[in-house]
């Protein structure tokens, strides 16, 4: 009797522990990808201009990684209170930049996504 508890007591260890390295292993991975992301987001617009459209490429194989930018709206606000008949021309744009970094585990696809605003300037 004592060594049939000992056994079950000993496979619930098991799984337990199992199941800890898979999370331990999944974490990294998801921190991986979040570094990956965060290093393809500071490289977006410094190295050539921001450019409307999608990107996309491999890093070591294992992960997967897509850029794109694209306009963001502005809502004009139109203040009742205040009469201003002067109107400033707006002399940059903001363009939303989106960094997803994928990756497939035990079968599984996985993925992080960064998005940010950037402001491109105007061409007279």
């Amino acid at each position: 009797m004592a060594f049939a508890i000992l056994a079950l007591a000993l496979g619930v260890l098991f799984q337990i522990f199992s199941l800890g390295m898979r999370s331990t292993v999944l974490s990294e991975a998801y921190s991986r990808a979040v570094l990956l992301a965060q290093s393809k987001l500071a490289t977006v617009g410094v190295e050539e201009a921001l450019a409307e459209g999608a990107t996309a490429g491999e890093i070591d194989d294992a992960y997967r990684w897509q850029v794109s930018v694209q306009p963001w709206a502005v809502e004009e606000s139109k203040d009742t209170a205040v009469e201003d008949t002067t109107v400033l021309p707006r002399r940059f744009d903001p363009v939303q930049v989106t960094v997803d970094v994928l990756w497939d585990e035990a079968g599984h696809e996985h993925s992080v996504s960064l998005s940010t605003l950037r402001l491109v300037g105007r061409r007279p």
